[in-house]
């Protein structure tokens, strides 16, 4: 009998299939926030307030003739997956210290539903846009055994939990847990396990990152990777990219797909040269549409990136021509994804409107850069998603969209906002690029980054020269709940120079060509 899932505080989360953006075609793409997988040493994390408290060191008797050391706050121990059958596995948690709640990061009830087999004490609770493993009788565990069936479908707007290929799977080790709770507080510990891995008799254990066959007792980035289990087919390698293509892959996206990531993966590099120096490993599985009534649909793509890695789900028919749209899908998406490696790291998942607008606008520009788009099309775009930007921004404000039911709002309205600071900072006619701004963004302290996102980005605008009423524009744009969105779209591009054009509630962007 599958699990159930106790929720509070339900949200909506709608699809947003929109045809001409990169990060969310036919599906929802996420890059992890920041606040939640970077390592966390000797702290803790209020979820609610989104910020890092510092643990503090147990009082000492002042009768007491030496100092002790600090207890260390974070919860370690072991966390094995064992590959069971084709898509069975286990899940095994032997903690280091007493938890109440283990933290598993977006709610994905669905997932949990159709694919977690909980021991009968156990059970999901989802509070927010979040969700929690815990006992039901809320009582402290330290070890628990977890049945799990390999998941196909798309995730929405959350890391995926698998990737399956026709020759292995895929296991995301992220989704296990970012964080424990080990008091009654909803204080959350760093979760910093170490990872074993155990597969089938006759197939490969890959650990990106580590030497071939080191499968047990590693310490993993707290973030987590995804850790193939099968057989090594598909693998092309590159200086700077590692891929794992499924064999039902396309043939006809196999030379375009390896030809873009590597082109944008260096392009990257030089333009936006603070990431981390690590080979990008990306992953891509296909699922084949047998059904009659969709075998002729166009490619659809999702999936997330994290940690120097990307898992891409496809979907398509068995024989795909790959015309010029799905080619450029494709492109659009990799860019989109791999543009969050690179890009700079702003808010704890108080940001996002620019961690996924930011992306956006970096994949059409790569793409632009390569001769994949036109300037043309990139105005085309943008100005399709004002509609969307506009329905959404009916019930939510940009800033709070994630939390109240609208991430795509990230993806319309975020892109459009990185395209009215692009226009706001080329006012003293030194026409800036989006990765100037994201250079000169890394500049500002990371302490400001963090805590204080949306003031950190305004700062950084001034600096590269943009009129005080464009800066307020925007925050303003982001800030507030408008009762009239499509207004407040036209104030932000007045303020901000974005040239463009009305007929009626139809709004078109005019083309201008970034710099290179």
């Amino acid at each position: 009998m599958k699990q159930n899932i106790k929720t509070h505080m339900r949200f909506k989360v709608e699809s947003h299939n929109q045809p001409e953006t990169s990060g969310q075609e036919e599906h929802k793409s996420l890059r992890l926030p920041r606040w939640l997988i970077r390592a966390v040493v000797f702290s803790a994390v209020t979820l609610w307030g989104n910020c890092f408290i510092a643990s503090q060191p147990p009082a000492v008797s002042s009768t007491q003739k030496t100092i002790q050391a600090p207890a260390d706050p974070r919860v370690r121990g072991l966390v094995t997956i064992t590959h069971v059958a084709s898509d069975n596995w286990r899940f095994t948690y032997d903690l280091s210290r007493d938890a109440r709640s283990i933290f598993l990061g977006p709610k994905t009830e669905k997932y949990h539903a159709a694919s977690w087999e909980l021991p009968d004490g156990f059970y999901i609770l989802v509070e927010g846009p979040y969700s929690y493993l815990e006992r039901r009788d809320g009582k402290p565990f330290r070890q628990v055994a977890i049945d799990v069936t390999s998941y196909r479908q798309i995730v929405p707007y959350a890391p995926q939990p698998f990737g399956l290929f026709d020759q292995g799977t895929a296991v995301n080790t992220g989704p296990l847990g970012f964080a424990a709770r080990v008091g009654e507080a909803r204080m959350m510990m760093s979760f910093l396990p170490k990872y074993s891995f155990v597969g089938l008799p006759d197939e490969t254990v890959l650990v990106p990152g580590k030497k071939r066959g080191m499968v047990t007792e590693i310490d993993l980035p707290s973030q987590g990777l995804f850790v193939y289990f099968g057989k090594l087919q598909g693998l092309y390698e590159t200086d700077r990219t590692q891929s794992i293509l499924d064999t039902r892959f396309p043939s006809t996206l196999r030379k375009p797909y390896l030809s873009a990531v590597k082109a944008y993966a260096s392009f990257y590099d030089r333009r936006l040269p603070h990431s981390a120096p690590e080979k990008l490993v990306i992953m891509v599985s296909y699922q084949v549409d047998n059904d009659p009534l969709v075998a002729n649909r166009l490619l659809s793509l999702g999936g997330n990136a994290q940690h120097f890695q990307i898992m891409a789900k496809a979907r398509g028919p068995q024989t795909l021509t790959a015309d010029r749209q799905d080619i450029q899908k494709m492109q659009r998406f990799f860019a989109h994804e791999m543009a969050h490696i690179w890009q700079t790291s702003l808010g704890r998942d108080n940001a996002r409107w620019f961690n996924e607008g930011e992306a956006e606008m970096l994949a059409l520009y790569a793409l632009e850069h390569h001769g994949h788009i036109t300037h043309v099309e990139v105005a085309q775009n943008l100005s399709a998603r004002v509609p969307q930007c506009v329905e959404s921004l009916r019930r939510t404000s940009l800033l709070e969209a994630h939390r109240r039911g609208e991430p795509q709002a990230n993806y319309t309205a975020g892109a459009l906002v990185i395209a009215s600071a692009l226009s706001a900072i080329s006012a003293d006619g030194t026409q800036e690029d989006i990765t100037a701004l994201d250079r000169a963004l890394q500049t500002r302290p990371i302490s400001e980054r963090r805590k204080q996102p949306l003031e950190a980005f305004q700062a950084t605008l001034k600096q590269l020269g943009a009129e005080p009423k464009a800066v307020d524009a925007i925050g303003t744009f982001i800030r507030v709940h408008h009762d009239d969105p499509f207004a407040a779209v036209r104030l932000l591009f007045d303020s901000t120079g974005l040239a463009y054009s009305v007929d009626g509630t139809t709004l078109t962007i005019e083309p201008v060509r970034n710099a290179r």
